[in-house]
């Protein structure tokens, strides 16, 4: 399973590993969201369903889709 996802609030892909504690729970916020600050260990950017692997949206990249 991917580490990254698409946050709840700005749309923005970032990683579960960089955020650390979530302030609002069953939500997944970026670090900006979450904590005011971005990382700045990548870009940010927004979510791209034909290019972005994430955890919590649905699309149509990897092995077990549909053609």
């Amino acid at each position: 399973m991917s580490d990254s996802f698409a946050c709840d609030k700005c749309g923005c892909v970032d990683m579960k590993s960089m955020v650390g504690f979530q302030q609002v729970p069953n939500k997944l916020y970026c670090s900006l969201c979450n904590s005011g600050r971005w990382h700045n260990h990548f870009p940010r950017e927004r979510y791209n369903p034909e290019v972005d692997l994430v955890c919590n949206r649905p699309n149509n990249i990897g092995m077990s889709s549909r053609v």
